[in-house]
């Protein structure tokens, strides 16, 4: 038995004031109708660009306080090379990652810093550095992105402060790459 798609109230209400498909009849929507669906296209603009330039506001604002946030990083990395045993553990690569790398990987975020800068996969001139980790295991490593959805959803996650975050990068097809984006695990 196949299965029928419910009709939505709005598609309903659309429909019940056009003519059927083979009618022969011309739909026609009055001057008011047409001005109030502008001026809620309109609004519905205003809205979404108030948005973004609240977003880019919040990435400039992040981005001047890196200062501080860099000595931090340092800091990590002095503790963890301290912290060796061997030659073999002061001589391993303690470079940051990039997103790309770690596509499917499950990992925590526990905070991360933005920072301006020309990176590879960011359109806004912005990038994110995030303190990540391994589910089940402490020591951390600072992973790099600059993907315009990763961006929008650490600024909404901003918002709620709470850390650690269980995610995983996701990747798809785009015309001009791939979109990185975060997802839960």
């Amino acid at each position: 038995m196949a299965k029928v798609r419910e009709q939505t109230a709005a598609e309903s209400q659309l429909e019940s004031g056009l003519p059927s498909e083979n009618s022969g009849e011309i739909a026609t929507v009055s001057k008011e109708d047409m001005a109030e669906a502008a001026q809620f296209a309109d609004a519905t603009k205003a809205k979404n660009e108030e948005a973004m330039q609240t977003f880019i506001t919040w990435l400039a604002e992040r981005a001047d306080t890196t200062d501080e946030d860099q000595y931090a990083v340092m800091a990590s990395i002095l503790s963890e090379m301290l912290a060796s045993e061997s030659p073999e553990e002061v001589m391993r690569e303690r470079t940051t990652m990039r997103a790309a790398e770690c596509v499917g990987i499950p990992l925590l975020l526990h905070g991360f810093e933005i920072r301006a800068g020309d990176f590879e996969d960011s359109l806004l001139g912005f990038y994110a550095a995030m303190t990540v980790s391994r589910p089940g295991l402490e020591a951390t490593r600072i992973l790099v992105c600059g993907a315009t959805k990763v961006l929008m959803k650490l600024y909404m996650l901003d918002n709620f402060d709470q850390y650690p975050q269980a995610f995983c990068f996701s990747s798809k097809k785009g015309k001009k790459g791939d979109i990185l984006d975060i997802v839960r695990p």
